[in-house]
């Protein structure tokens, strides 16, 4: 245990991993905390933890082929990835944050400043990022609210796809961008507390 978060040994993706998440925000789903514009998702999100607040159950998890194929082809990326890098990788499960209702469950440590986190996508995509440089923005709310949990310095970003080359970029804490994520994690579990409390009350 740190003054940050206490990690809960699991296997991802197993059921103590699931009830280890069940109700609260994890950083898989930042993203939707931070949505803009009509708070569709956002509002969704919301509801799918009330949802496992009140009934103590965990709530199917919806997989696309995107997921699917990131689960699939993880552990080629990771064996690659180590021995381009000569890391080696801590293993995870559940990191639950200490300072707040939250967690995250990054794809490995590396020392004890670094983590890594994995990503699959389609080959032309890849080879559009290797081409370019410019890495796609999605992530980023996942693997700065990963750092913030964890207090550790950076993440690599893996990107890759079996046979392509590994887009790797070494990505630095934002400590900017985690304040504003901060204060939205804060005002989404009061609204989601709020929310709970009216329904229980019925």
């Amino acid at each position: 245990m740190t003054a940050r978060y206490t990690i809960i040994e699991c296997e991802q993706g197993s059921p103590e991993w699931h009830e280890a998440r069940r109700g609260i925000p994890t950083s898989s789903r930042y993203k939707d905390v931070m949505a803009v514009g009509d708070g569709k998702m956002r509002t969704k999100y919301l509801r799918e933890l009330a949802a496992e607040r009140l009934t103590g159950e965990v709530q199917p998890t919806y997989f696309n082929a995107d997921m699917e194929r990131g689960n699939k082809f993880e552990p080629e990326l990771r064996a690659k990835y180590c021995f381009d890098s000569d890391v080696d990788i801590e293993k995870v499960g559940f990191v639950r944050s200490t300072l707040m209702a939250t967690g995250c469950s990054p794809d490995g440590f590396i020392g004890t400043h670094g983590m890594v986190e994995f990503k699959s996508t389609a080959p032309h995509l890849l080879i559009e990022i290797l081409e370019t440089g410019r890495i796609p923005t999605g992530h980023q709310a996942q693997v700065q609210g990963q750092l913030w949990i964890t207090g550790r310095q950076w993440c690599d970003l893996v990107i890759g796809w079996p046979k392509l080359p590994l887009s790797i970029t070494r990505i630095a804490r934002d400590e900017g961008y985690m304040a504003g994520l901060r204060l939205e994690l804060q005002r989404f579990n009061e609204e989601l507390g709020r929310l709970v409390d009216r329904l229980a009350n019925r």
